[in-house]
């Protein structure tokens, strides 16, 4: 094959630390700017959808969303994680070409095929959670379930190479041409099957913009994309398989698997109910760094552990991103865990109070039991150890059903809360075997103290005052008692500084040091 002497990508020399270190500060804006506006979007649209279908209806719409995404996962091989592990690696530009296009042309092939068996075989599957009578809204539904499946990759693509810009951009157009669909829709009074034109249609447009970005900065693909094989050594494809079986595992604890368990065993209407509450965590918990800024955090992990293979700086940055993802979280817990049923009826029907116990749940067990672990697995070159995790899959589904059928949404929320527990704790056993990693332990019993101080403060106020105000006041004491009991790390607090833009660190400094 002979090499493209056009610069497509500049990510030669990219091993650098140097280099490295510009494309982490050159993507977070557009990192940081991508996560909030995702956030923002996907909760107007939720809020948008909840207030105008009935409870079945929006059961029916998350149902639908969501139910293609576990086969097209397991379609995936692990080969989104080849792209974002080894393609840096590549110096060649043809042959980075030919790696992401044959990675892309045979993973989008197989999602066509998964979801052709899951059009042939839609009478016999549907009927298990109540969506045989809603056909013409799936088969509406395939062109946005192959763009979401296919642009994966591509988006992987563009943030391994530093190119969050261009994400950026196609998920904007998405996003906007989705909640203004809906804005639309609802003036005019459209409904399910409509909605589903302007999802395809927004899906779409972000997959092209993803698509023309790939042709403009790693060149066309040549024409053996499909007929010669993907070249990678024994501990790659071991790498990538056991990446795969981890995302699998994952799969089957995440909310779409848990409102599909929901509803083979309950109605749409619970399905509603916990897909309004896990929304809402899953939202809350999208402001998490380590969330916000995932795409490039989990390049900038990789890239680190490569350059200098010493533990500590692995150790440090666990230490980093569960203090400062907690700073967070448990600010959401002071806002929410006191007033949130009335929060839930005031801004969505009285119908969805009954979310307020699940996502109660959902968002205390985050807080409590989630860490970066599996990051750290990937980066330490330990993928076999997320295998042994899976045992939490067991835990999830065994315990998942018995308290689904007795407690509903309360029960796959209790449910899921124990198997993160296991599923984190087991990675990090295993983990602390082979390797000097802490778990920050003092961190977490800092939070939880300055946490239920805000909680106390804001019930404590709202004796007094309104509730909302009473909430307000409760989060002010907490982030305020943060940097009276300095319960950050000074060490830790110096590196938020860091990698915060130069314009913002003389405040930032002036608050945190």
């Amino acid at each position: 094959m002979a090499e493209d002497p056009r610069p497509r990508l500049r990510v030669n020399g990219m091993k650098s630390e140097a280099s490295a270190r510009e494309g982490v500060r050159r993507g977070l804006p557009y990192a940081a700017l991508s996560g909030i506006l995702q956030i923002a979007f996907a909760l107007t649209g939720m809020l948008l959808l909840v207030r105008y279908l009935p409870p079945d209806d929006y059961g029916i719409w998350v149902l639908m969303v969501g139910v293609a995404g576990p086969l097209m996962l397991a379609a995936s091989l692990g080969y989104n994680h080849a792209l974002l592990r080894f393609l840096r690696s590549i110096d060649r530009p043809a042959e980075r070409t030919a790696f992401v296009w044959s990675v892309w042309s045979r993973r989008s092939l197989a999602i066509i095929a998964c979801l052709a068996l899951m059009w042939v075989l839609f009478p016999f599957w549907s009927p298990q959670f109540g969506l045989s009578a809603y056909s013409d809204l799936f088969a509406i539904l395939l062109p946005a379930y192959f763009a979401i499946g296919s642009g994966a990759y591509l988006q992987a693509a563009l943030n391994t190479a530093y190119r969050q810009r261009e994400v950026f951009w196609a998920f904007l157009a998405c996003q906007a041409t989705f909640v203004g669909g809906i804005l639309v829709g609802i003036q005019i009074g459209l409904g399910l099957v409509d909605f589903a034109w302007v999802y395809c249609a927004a899906t779409l447009l972000q997959w092209a913009i993803a698509f023309f970005a790939c042709l403009h900065y790693f060149g066309h693909p040549q024409r053996q994309v499909l007929t010669e094989p993907i070249r990678e050594t024994p501990e790659r494809r071991r790498y990538r398989l056991t990446s795969w079986w981890d995302d699998l595992g994952t799969m089957l604890l995440s909310s779409p698997v848990n409102r599909l368990v929901l509803a083979a065993l309950g109605t749409t209407g619970e399905v509603a109910i916990y897909a309004v509450a896990s929304n809402i965590v899953d939202r809350l918990l999208a402001w998490q760094p380590m969330q916000l800024f995932r795409p490039i955090a989990t390049v900038s992990f990789f890239s680190r552990y490569e350059e200098t293979g010493r533990i500590e700086d692995v150790s440090r940055m666990f230490r980093f991103v569960y203090a400062v993802n907690r700073s967070v979280t448990m600010l959401f817990i002071v806002l929410f865990v006191p007033f949130g049923g009335r929060v839930l009826v005031w801004v969505f029907r009285p119908e969805y109070a009954d979310s307020y116990w699940p996502a109660a749940i959902l968002l205390v067990g985050a807080a409590l039991f989630t860490a970066p672990t599996g990051v750290i697995a990937q980066t330490l070159k330990r993928p076999k150890v997320l295998l042994w995790s899976k045992v939490a899959v067991a835990i999830n589904l065994g315990l998942g059903i018995p308290l689904s059928l007795k407690y509903g949404a309360v029960g796959m929320a209790s449910a899921v809360v124990l198997s993160t527990l296991t599923k984190n704790l087991i990675i990090y056993v295993l983990l602390r075997l082979e390797f000097d990693l802490r778990f920050p332990w003092s961190t977490l019993l800092r939070y939880s103290a300055v946490t239920g101080l805000g909680i106390i403060s804001a019930l404590g106020f709202e004796l007094w005052m309104p509730w909302i105000f009473a909430s307000l006041l409760g989060a002010f004491v907490y982030i305020c008692s943060l940097r009276l009991f300095s319960v950050m790390d000074v060490e830790d607090r110096k590196m938020l500084v860091q990698l915060a833009p130069g314009r913002v660190q003389p405040l930032l400094r002036s608050i945190l040091i």
